[in-house]
């Protein structure tokens, strides 16, 4: 059911700086990912970003690409190094809801509308690069991990769901 006040819209490229200013308040700085990074993904796989609008306010996004295989998950890292428009796998590339929506279903409900979406749209499986903070949601919605990575700033699980 969808929760009252609630609406999942398109990103567009006319949302990069909403989506950046968004991005700067829900991640630590050596987390955000720069406004290039955004425009390529908006590029490349608009299909496969929306965002979320509480009374019409941007309070969440999520964004991704499409993948013929699993592969490292740096973050910064631009949609066009990986994104495969014949492959079957979902990679989510960014995933945030403010900080004072959180813990009220709106990740919940946004993630859950993206992942049949893509199931209508006939991909086999989501994957991602969680938050440590995230993977209690992410595991409500069937993720399991599937593997580990490492760049600059941490060692980090790679998780995937089937769809």
């Amino acid at each position: 059911m969808k929760p009252p006040h609630l609406t999942i819209l398109p990103l567009t490229l006319d949302d990069v700086d909403a989506l950046v200013a968004l991005d700067n308040a829900v991640f630590e700085p050596e987390a955000r990912e720069d406004r290039e990074v955004y425009e390529d993904r908006l590029t490349l796989y608009p299909e496969g970003c929306f965002q979320l609008l509480y009374d019409k306010k941007l309070i969440g996004y999520i964004a991704s690409e499409i993948w013929d295989a699993v592969h490292d998950m740096p973050l910064n890292r631009k949609a066009s190094v990986y994104h495969n428009p014949k492959g079957r796998i979902v990679m989510v590339s960014a995933f945030g809801i403010l900080p004072v929506f959180q813990n009220k279903g709106m990740g919940t409900f946004l993630f859950s509308r993206f992942m049949d979406i893509m199931r209508a749209r006939g991909f086999h499986s989501v994957i991602l690069r969680p938050a440590s903070k995230a993977i209690p949601l992410y595991t409500r919605l069937g993720f399991k991990k599937i593997g580990q990575g490492e760049d600059h700033i941490e060692r980090y699980d790679i998780m995937e769901a089937a769809l």
